[in-house]
């Protein structure tokens, strides 16, 4: 301190505590810390809120689908929401036919020629038990079953389908729709009845040709336009 004050008298400037020779038996000054930086500003984020969409597609990948963005009014994010075509609900109803043959290659020929000759979407099951779970849960225009199943008889299924559309279907869909029965070549005829029925379209008999097939879905499934 002495010193500092001879060198104020004398009009002399401080050294730099940088440049300062250490005195002997003194422990040189500690540096002040810097202070530390201020923080940036964050800005709230907006929490996002989701829209409830008004028409859902009816399917995951059906391809009437476009994404729109809804406000929910309330200065929320837009959250883009699932839509559908009015003018293209009809890409998704296509007809739908069940086929239940326990020869898998008999209900795979089936299968692939409606597929590639109709518009139809087809579901197979060699199961009678699984084939009318089917028939109760999903909207058919067109049976498939052949005429002598393994638990069962093809149209005494038919039978059990219509009285159970009967009795707990509204609508027009209280009524089956048509069947169409496949026999091994082996099998007896069925009996007229069966035949004469307004509802079966058709009795073919294996080996199944494409032709005939076709010619007796024509009245009930719409045909694809040739390449």
């Amino acid at each position: 301190p002495q010193a500092e004050h001879e060198r104020d008298r004398l009009g002399e400037k401080p050294t730099h505590p940088a440049n300062r020779k250490p005195v002997p038996g003194r422990s040189p000054e500690p540096e002040p810390e810097p202070e530390p930086e201020p923080e940036p500003r964050r800005e709230a984020i907006e929490e996002e809120f989701l829209s409830a969409p008004t028409e859902v597609a009816p399917h995951a990948f059906s391809p009437a689908i476009e994404f729109r963005g809804d406000d929910d009014g309330r200065g929320g994010v837009p959250i883009l929401a699932p839509t559908i075509h009015r003018d293209l609900v009809s890409v998704r109803k296509r007809p739908r036919v069940l086929v239940i043959h326990q020869a898998a290659s008999t209900g795979r020929l089936i299968r692939e020629s409606l597929e590639n000759f109709t518009l139809a979407e087809i579901d197979q099951s060699p199961d009678t038990s699984r084939g009318f779970e089917l028939a109760l849960s999903r909207r058919y225009q067109l049976f498939v079953f052949a005429l002598h199943l393994p638990d069962m008889e093809g149209p005494l299924l038919y039978e059990l389908i219509s009285k159970a559309y009967a009795a707990y279907r509204e609508g027009d869909s209280r009524t089956a729709p048509g069947v169409i029965f496949v026999r091994e070549p082996e099998d007896e005829m069925p009996p007229t009845e069966i035949s004469r029925d307004i509802r079966v379209k058709a009795i073919l008999t294996k080996p199944l040709s494409i032709e005939r097939l076709l010619e007796s879905v024509s009245q009930t499934l719409p045909m694809r336009e040739p390449m």
